[in-house]
């Protein structure tokens, strides 16, 4: 018998159900051992991931030589100029595993926001408008009416805060491939398509050291991070078990990725100067270093939304990981010069909590710094 198996289960049900309740006291206790403190110990190795991205990345800047490409691989979105006054940009981007939360909490209403939002805030962090958007919504059998539904509904939500069509999509079946939980496995992404003017574009290339980095408040966990959280959270909570904040583990983890279109927007017709815009997602913190070799100062980080400090509990994981892992309450972060921050806060306080994060600081090598935490991200 099995080390640790108590004895008393061989005389349950004659013994026929022994092996099936020692299996499962081993499952529980080996999981209470192995719960993920880290995304790689979750399954996520992104040193392995940025080695093979930049393998990709080999062929994706050999074929730049097609057409007048305006950014480098590796940013937010890319941009092909088409005329004179005028680029295309594409960005895609999908929900990933927040698709399972929203199976085991029979709740796809949120989802087809997520999908909009993932890839329309990537378009705007080059200086790109977002004006269509198409879908891919692969599932491992056909899904009931209700679930499409949500899903549609979903979609037209977060292209309706973009203030664009859905031009189409594709649907595609594949048992073979896509396997859920056991409900309604599904895996949907999209595609975004901007505009801009060449002179309306940024990257970062303009930030200089004293320049203002300010920050956008989340909607919570977004649609990053969710290998880890669901790991942490399922370990010692049920997806309807209540928060101390008064809301479901299922409902609190389904918040919609916020969309940041009209923020870009608003700024835009005001005459503020964007230097840079971080969408803060996979990596967390860690995308902010996408705008250039400076020190990123944080030092006046508003508090932290509980989830993640329920997430960190849970798995007693480091400030450090939680910064490079999850947004930390911060969705979108946007670089000014310094003479117009106040402008750029007021603007964007009218729609969200905006908040002054630090500055921007000359350093020989790009990191992150968020002293209140200990935290450096290079």
């Amino acid at each position: 018998m099995p080390k640790g198996v108590p004895v008393a289960t061989v005389g349950i049900d004659n013994g026929q159900n022994a092996a099936y309740l020692a299996a499962r006291i081993l499952s529980i206790a080996y999981n209470e051992k192995e719960i993920p403190q880290t995304y790689a110990e979750a399954g996520i190795d992104e040193e392995l991931v940025s080695k093979g991205l930049e393998k990709l990345g080999e062929y994706v800047r050999e074929s730049f030589k097609h057409g007048q490409v305006m950014q480098d691989f590796g940013h937010y979105a890319n941009t092909v100029q088409i005329s004179d006054n005028l680029c295309l940009a594409l960005s895609t981007d999908g929900v990933g595993s927040k698709v399972l939360i929203a199976e085991e909490a029979g709740r796809f209403d949120t989802i087809g926001i997520d999908c909009v939002a993932m890839n329309v805030n990537d378009l705007i962090c080059i200086g790109a408008k977002p004006v269509g958007f198409v879908d891919y919504l692969a599932s491992e059998r056909p899904l009931p009416e209700k679930v499409i539904d949500q899903i549609g509904k979903g979609l037209l939500q977060g292209c309706t805060e973009s203030e664009i069509p859905i031009l189409g999509g594709e649907t595609a079946i594949l048992p073979d491939m896509i396997k859920g939980l056991g409900g309604y496995g599904l895996d949907l992404a999209g595609t975004a398509v901007g505009i801009a003017r060449p002179d309306e574009l940024f990257d970062g290339s303009s930030i200089t050291p004293g320049d203002i980095i300010i920050g956008i408040e989340s909607n919570g966990i977004h649609s990053n991070g969710f290998t880890l959280a669901r790991k942490v959270l399922q370990s010692k909570y049920k997806i309807t078990d209540i928060l101390p904040w008064g809301i479901s583990l299922g409902d609190e983890l389904l918040r919609p990725t916020k969309i940041y279109v009209s923020h870009f927007k608003a700024l835009r017709e005001e005459g503020v100067t964007i230097k840079g815009l971080a969408h803060i997602t996979g990596s967390g913190f860690r995308k902010i270093m996408r705008l250039g070799q400076f020190k990123f100062l944080i030092a006046n980080l508003p508090e932290i939304h509980p989830i993640f400090e329920v997430i960190r509990t849970a798995g007693n994981i480091e400030w450090k990981e939680m910064f490079t892992t999850f947004n930390m309450g911060i969705g979108l972060v946007v670089v000014v010069p310094p003479e117009e921050a106040d402008k750029a806060i007021e603007i964007l306080s009218k729609q969200d909590r905006t908040y002054k994060l630090g500055s921007i600081q000359s350093t020989s090598s790009g990191r992150v710094e968020i002293p209140e935490y200990g935290v450096v991200i290079e």
